[in-house]
């Protein structure tokens, strides 16, 4: 039988501790219980299968002193761990929120565990949880046709086998925010409420080191942090930026994006490209895109 996305139930839980699991100590990697249902959090409504990356083990092939020639002997050298990315629509502003949360350099941050049970017509086919998933980057995607959608992608530490969850929370069955909720602010000026598409990425450089010791990896600490706005519109591009053709590469702008039921506000950011599409008949009128990028002692607040 083939498995589709309404077979996936996942749930989540902020971790005690770096890879605890169900609150347990660090690196414990502890299982959910079937009765835990009142610890877990129902995830968004997903708008395609979860891809959960599969551990790759590395193996050495050796041949043996005084074994024959196609004899060969086997060792697992070490493990290399995939990502965790769930693509869902907008219904909050949980996950925006913990893109841009621990600000310092060096530190962990808060780290999540997800319970996943795939199901299918014969039972449940498999359960297990994910352990010390830290967010890599996190994506928002706004047109004027469809439902805001938002990706999100996890570095994890392990999985770990698990049982079913009695009732099991379902996704969130709130109303997905629609195009309608999304705006632009820059600069105090605004909002442009004639924008096509918002893009938002958001990319956290983590720690990816194997451990001494074992096969898992360390700690993923933040090292770095990126952010990306790009928007395609209608609004006169020196009416949003003043005159950017000539202006100093250094010029910062402030870029509010509403729509979560909340607010982004990214301070510091400049715009690294700029383009104004001509126009094909005169029933038409000019279309702009910009990429804004963090560009000096930036900050971002979700409120």
């Amino acid at each position: 039988m083939v498995l589709t996305v309404k077979d996936y139930k996942i749930a989540y839980d902020i971790e005690a501790n770096y890879a605890g699991g169900n609150a347990g100590i660090e690196y414990a990697q502890t299982p959910f219980g079937a009765g835990d249902v009142a610890l877990l959090t129902a995830g968004s409504y997903p708008v395609d299968s979860i891809k959960v990356g599969k551990y790759v083990y590395e193996r050495e092939q050796m041949n043996g002193i005084g074994v024959a020639a196609e004899t060969k002997v086997n060792f697992t050298k070490g493990v290399e761990y995939g990502e965790f990315t769930i693509t869902q629509y907008v219904q909050n502003a949980i996950w925006i929120t913990a893109a841009i949360a621990n600000e310092t350099a060096g530190t962990i941050g808060t780290s999540y565990v997800f319970h996943v049970e795939k199901m299918g017509k014969l039972g449940v086919l498999a359960y297990f949880d994910i352990c010390g998933c830290n967010m890599k980057e996190y994506k928002l995607d706004v047109t004027n046709k469809e439902y805001p959608k938002e990706t999100i992608t996890f570095m994890y530490y392990s999985i770990v086998e698990s049982v079913a969850v009695t009732n099991l929370p379902s996704v969130l069955s709130t109303q997905p925010k629609i195009p309608k909720d999304f705006s632009v602010n820059i600069d105090a000026a605004g909002p442009y409420t004639d924008a096509k598409t918002i893009g938002i990425t958001i990319t956290n450089e983590l720690l990816d080191e194997p451990a001494m010791g074992a096969y898992t990896r360390v700690k993923s600490v933040l090292i770095s942090r990126d952010a990306e706005i790009t928007m395609d519109y209608l609004t006169d591009v020196g009416s949003i930026y003043g005159d950017t053709i000539i202006e100093a590469a250094d010029i910062t702008h402030s870029v509010v994006v509403a729509g979560w039921g909340s607010a982004l506000t990214v301070t510091a950011m400049v715009v690294t490209e700029e383009n104004i599409e001509d126009m094909p008949d005169t029933k038409a009128v000019d279309e702009m895109s910009s990429t804004l990028k963090l560009g000096g002692t930036s900050t971002l607040t979700v409120a």
